[in-house]
């Protein structure tokens, strides 16, 4: 799980020629987050916790 979210960080340092260092990325980037909330939100979904997955930010917009 740790190595997708390092994939994820270091995906946007590469992409983003304004993104400085990881810490950044990790506090301060919505399109991060809201790939990190949609996964979880997925998990959930797939094994069975549907409410709770409708209840995760990336499935309500915000």
């Amino acid at each position: 799980m740790l190595k997708i979210l390092w994939r994820d960080v270091k995906a946007a340092l590469d992409r983003d020629p304004a993104a400085r260092n990881a810490l950044e990325v990790l506090l301060f980037y919505p399109g991060v987050h809201a790939l990190w909330a949609h996964r979880v939100a997925n998990g959930l979904w797939t094994r069975g916790f549907k409410l709770t997955a409708k209840g995760c930010p990336s499935s309500r917009g915000g």
